[in-house]
């Protein structure tokens, strides 16, 4: 509008201009020349103005992942652009994680995350941080609980299993060979419950460290146990590189495999118990440090809280600049991860809820926004390790919680209908991860109970996820001050 203005004032003032005297036609012609020229040049100035406006305009709607993609991406832009209230030396994800996917229009009508009349409850959960080992397996050959205890007796832990009267000075048969079964498990074939053994069976092999160690699966469920998932291949080969075979046999035949005393043979079966158990509280952590040289990410076993080994000074940090300008407060600035789903509970506006998440944090960076379903192991478990606020919907690819650095936190969104908090709040707990999550109606157990019949069950289970986005903000803003919180403690 200000060109058009311009222009029009431009033309009307143009026939005000004095003509010359001479009616000559050279005269006439010289008079004409130059009002042409004047009008020419005034409108190619308001042509050139207004395509640069048409410019800015059509890259408004997308300028903050454009910024946002820039900043993480391109340090040369980082390095100039004035970005208020952060520090620029953020950390960098890996490229595969530079991903922030546009929302489908056609489902941005079914859900108004700006609608803070949604109905839901936020909460904390609270699990045990480690378990009794008969709560976790039973005997299978040799007397568990015996030579557990005489491990702990042997090692001054002290007693951790059934029998709490061990004499040190017992003689101990040592044992020389461990197998963990699944022939308890009934549905081994969805790689979360094919983890819960895995998990645990750690725990065991830990325990038992100059044993020779073994995953024993019944022949019929090897090929689903190896081949069902990208996740349960990738573990094959992490427990295949710290030397524990995964074996398509079983309890007899390990048995009859060992070319010793029997009585240095230890088998168990991992009990079936719908949830995630350890137990000693550092056995994740662990895992975690072993699967990560198998995978060829050394440089992710020592980082937690944007430090890489605990000398090394904090390098992610935000700084506070208060009224009178100065700076103030210095806040360690965590990596925000959205993970997605592209099937069953999606959750509805992931792309939009980043885009708040960086306007209402003041993020140098846009969260990115990920689906796993297109990720290989190494890639999931790289993006767990890059993740320190992971927002996530309920789904199977939070059995990578165990890889998420200390102090890490996770945020869990349930459909209503379905609220089966403790199952990977019980994974986040033997973790070291905090855990809240957000449920999408306002009685959890209750309405959970009300699913009667399977197929309510599992529409209730299926269904997309609208969560209000005050809510979800609210939630990262408090595990943002337990994640610093965390790290102070273990970096004052």
């Amino acid at each position: 509008p200000r060109d058009i203005i311009l222009l029009s004032s431009i033309l009307t003032d143009l026939p005000s201009v004095t003509m010359p005297s001479s009616n000559t036609p050279s005269a006439i012609m010289g008079g004409a020349n130059t009002y042409r020229v004047i009008m020419a040049t005034a409108i190619i100035l308001a042509l050139m103005n207004f395509r640069l406006s048409v410019s800015v305009t059509s890259t408004a709607s997308s300028q903050l992942v454009d910024a946002a993609t820039d900043d993480v991406t391109n340090p040369r832009v980082m390095a100039h652009r004035i970005i208020p209230h952060w520090n620029r030396n953020i950390t960098d994800f890996p490229s595969f994680m530079l991903q922030w996917p546009a929302d489908e229009s056609s489902r941005l009508d079914e859900c108004n995350i700006l609608d803070a009349t949604i109905p839901h409850v936020f909460n904390f959960t609270n699990y045990p941080r480690s378990y009794e080992p008969k709560r976790m397996f039973r005997d299978g050959f040799g007397n568990f609980s015996e030579a557990w205890d005489q491990v702990d007796a042997a090692s001054g832990r002290g007693v951790a299993g059934a029998n709490a009267s061990v004499d040190r000075n017992t003689s101990i048969v040592p044992i020389k060979a461990v197998g963990c079964s699944l022939a308890d498990y009934k549905n081994a074939h969805h790689f979360p419950h094919q983890m819960e053994i895995v998990y645990r069976c750690w725990s065991l092999w830990r325990h038992f460290p100059h044993a020779r160690h073994a995953l024993l699966i019944r022949p019929k469920m090897y090929q689903k146990f190896v081949a069902r998932s990208a996740f349960s291949s990738g573990m094959k080969e992490v427990l295949t590189k710290n030397n524990i075979p995964v074996r398509s046999e079983n309890t007899r035949a390990f048995k009859r495999a060992y070319k010793g005393d029997w009585q240095e043979v230890l088998i168990v079966f991992a009990k079936q118990t719908w949830d995630f158990k350890a137990a000693r509280e550092d056995d994740m952590d662990n895992l975690r440090r072993s699967a990560l040289p198998a995978l060829g990410l050394h440089r992710y076993v020592d980082q937690y809280c944007g430090r890489m080994d605990p000398t090394e000074e904090k390098h992610r940090s935000m700084t506070i600049h208060n009224e009178e300008g100065n700076d103030s407060t210095r806040i360690e600035l965590p990596r925000i991860v959205i993970v997605n789903r592209k099937t069953r509970r999606q959750l509805l506006g992931a792309h939009n809820m980043s885009s708040i998440l960086q306007d209402e944090l003041k993020l140098p960076y846009k969260p990115p926004v990920l689906y796993f379903e297109t990720l290989s192991f190494k890639e999931q478990v790289e993006a767990f390790n890059n993740a320190d606020i992971l927002l996530s919907p309920h789904g199977a690819h939070l059995t990578g919680i165990p890889f998420m650095q200390r102090c890490s936190s996770v945020i869990e969104v349930f459909p209503h209908g379905y609220g089966g908090v403790d199952y990977f709040g019980s994974l986040s707990a033997i973790s070291g991860v905090n855990h809240t999550y957000i449920y999408l109606g306002m009685d959890r157990i209750a309405e959970t109970k009300n699913m009667s019949s399977h197929k309510d069950a599992e529409t209730a289970r299926s269904a997309s996820l609208c969560a209000p986005a005050h809510s979800m903000v609210e939630a990262v803003k408090i595990q943002i001050e337990r994640w610093n919180s965390c790290c102070e403690s273990q970096h004052p």
